[in-house]
């Protein structure tokens, strides 16, 4: 590159390697909490595919949240908020969105 920067690769690329591709919840995805339901526990499905992969491994904010098989993830408690939803595998690979909650 003409300024000596390096950028990131594009979402999705994986030069070569095996691909981790978050299903759910989709980019930019905003979700509403619903205040008639407040004892209900209220949140999404997380689930990614990773060709390949035993373990994935979710993370919220920073925040390790859960492991589990690829297709797998488990149930996010939605939290109000802007979030990052981060999925990667068992060689480092990994895939993020980002979404709103209200």
């Amino acid at each position: 590159e003409k300024s000596g920067l390096a950028r990131a690769p594009a979402r999705g690329a994986t030069g070569g390697r095996r691909r981790v591709a978050i299903a759910s919840p989709a980019e930019d995805q905003t979700f509403a909490l619903l205040p008639d339901l407040p004892a209900i526990p209220q949140g999404i499905s997380l689930s990614a595919s990773a060709p390949g992969a035993e373990r994935v491994f979710w993370f919220v904010d920073g925040v390790f949240f859960a492991e589990s098989r690829p297709g797998e993830g488990g149930f996010w408690k939605l939290q109000r908020g802007d979030h990052v939803i981060l999925c990667c595998d068992d060689a480092g690979n990994a895939d993020g969105v980002r979404g709103r909650v209200e």
